[in-house]
């Protein structure tokens, strides 16, 4: 069992380490229902002041909503074959993180005027180039990596300007540009045009890759914020 969950704490859980976990998983639950040891598990939670009520329904497959304030659940067998469980979490950051991260890729964007300067700021009307750079920092070459750059709110891309030399394959969005690459420790260079069309003061957020099959390699750039005037 240690063996099926290891991709999840080392970081590297993706679609085919989930097919073969769901495939064991499913052999494990045939042969306990063959022995007749299928039973209903006990799940209990905790919060900061103590034990919080949960319901859980169905039988061998339970399943509960645990309360936002859970900090601590406990799953209990109702015999010795074990238990095996799913947590399933949605939401989004309160926070924004706004350092740049680095672990295993580095990735930069910059939004440049029309003398190749870095700007924060532009007017409506005003035309500006996007430059992300990305390069792995390990010794083998990373494929898969999917890069994503979400832009500020007042931003929109111009069509047909992507210039992403090398990569594979480039999909633009309404509010985003999402490409994908092998990368190694030679860096790699998109561009791509916006144009500022609403003004305001946004958020910039940081753009962000991950190799798909290797979880554990990511890398965010700084975000900040941009004004349009």
């Amino acid at each position: 069992m240690p063996d099926l969950v290891a991709p999840v704490y080392e970081g590297r859980f993706n679609t085919l380490s989930a097919a073969y976990t769901v495939l064991a998983l499913g052999e494990i639950h045939r042969s306990l229902a063959v022995r007749g040891a299928l039973a209903k598990p006990t799940i209990t939670a905790r919060g900061p002041d103590g034990p919080l009520p949960i319901d859980s329904t169905g039988e061998a497959f339970a399943r509960t909503e645990l309360p936002v304030a859970a900090n601590e659940v406990t799953v209990e067998a109702a015999n010795d074959s074990g238990a095996y469980y799913m947590v399933s979490e949605s939401g989004f950051d309160v926070e924004v993180p706004t350092a740049p991260m680095a672990q295993g890729i580095e990735l930069d964007r910059a939004y440049l005027n029309a003398d190749d300067e870095p700007v924060s700021r532009a007017s409506i009307g005003d035309e500006l180039t996007v430059r992300l750079r990305i390069r792995s920092t390990q010794r083998d070459m990373l494929r898969n990596v999917a890069i994503t750059d979400l832009l500020p709110g007042g931003l929109e891309i111009i069509a047909d300007s992507v210039q992403a030399r090398g990569t594979e394959h480039q999909d633009v969005r309404e509010d985003r540009l999402v490409v994908y690459s092998a990368i190694d420790r030679s860096p790699k260079e998109v561009l791509y045009r916006v144009k500022a069309i609403s003004p305001g003061d946004f958020v910039a957020p940081g753009a962000h890759a991950q190799a798909m099959y290797h979880r554990s390699a990511r890398g965010r750039s700084a975000a900040g914020r941009f004004v349009i005037e």
